[in-house]
């Protein structure tokens, strides 16, 4: 291997390290319709790389902007305090809210560019081991961007990252319309966590959140919501 990071075969070891890292999480999936998108988001305890042994595998980066996260906690932490840094700057100098298409472009960029050692000889870059679904409203429309070591920023109607990403992509594409309502695309999501993780839905075992065009605040549902929703999976 060079001093650029690349192997002889034209591999970067940096980068599969994080995109193998970024798989071993809990499953998040996205989903995006006409006029909502909603994120839904495994918990499991027991294993202390991945985030949600904190249970903030969700979380709320403006008032318009949500997103999930999958993969290694102190990388996910990182990532997420990156986040909330870049808005609250933004807003700061410019006093409007950050595009989320630009914001997912800046997230592609800092999951590579992240320095491992402070003031110790040379910068040393590292690529984050996570993967990351940021939905929300731009332009009055519904956004969902899957951002990952590999390929960067893209647009999505449906994303899915972590341990069971393939299965859950499998399982969303048979049951999904353009055109459902949020209702539905909630039934969606929680039905498919329970195929995948072959647990009862409750507040415990996963965690929901939604935006729309109409209600323009990213949100996450409380106990008593997803219990509601529970009882009719």
């Amino acid at each position: 291997m060079d001093k650029s990071g690349f192997r002889f075969d034209g591999s970067v070891p940096k980068i599969n390290n994080a995109s193998e890292a970024s798989k071993i999480g809990v499953t998040v999936i996205g989903i995006k319709c006409n006029k909502s998108v909603i994120i839904v988001a495994e918990k499991k305890s027991g294993n202390s790389l991945n985030i949600n042994t904190e249970g903030n595998k969700i979380f709320r980066i403006s008032e318009t902007t949500g997103g999930g996260v999958s993969g290694l906690t102190a990388d996910s932490r990182i990532l997420i305090n990156k986040l909330r840094d870049h808005m609250e700057s933004h807003q700061f100098l410019h006093n409007s809210k950050l595009n989320i298409g630009i914001l997912s472009k800046y997230i592609g960029h800092e999951i590579h560019f992240v320095k491992e050692k402070e003031n110790v000889g040379p910068v040393q870059l590292k690529t984050l081991g996570v993967c990351i679904i940021i939905v929300g409203i731009s332009i009055n429309q519904p956004k969902l961007f899957l951002i990952n070591p590999t390929c960067g920023a893209n647009e999505r109607q449906i994303a899915a990252i972590g341990s069971c990403a393939e299965e859950a992509q499998l399982i969303v594409k048979e049951g999904y319309r353009k055109n459902m309502s949020q209702k539905d695309l909630k039934f969606l999501a929680l039905k498919t966590m329970k195929l995948l993780t072959e647990q009862k839905i409750s507040p415990e075992s996963l965690e929901l959140g939604v935006i729309s065009e109409c209600n323009k605040n990213f949100r996450t549902l409380n106990d008593k919501e997803l219990k509601k929703l529970a009882i009719k999976i």
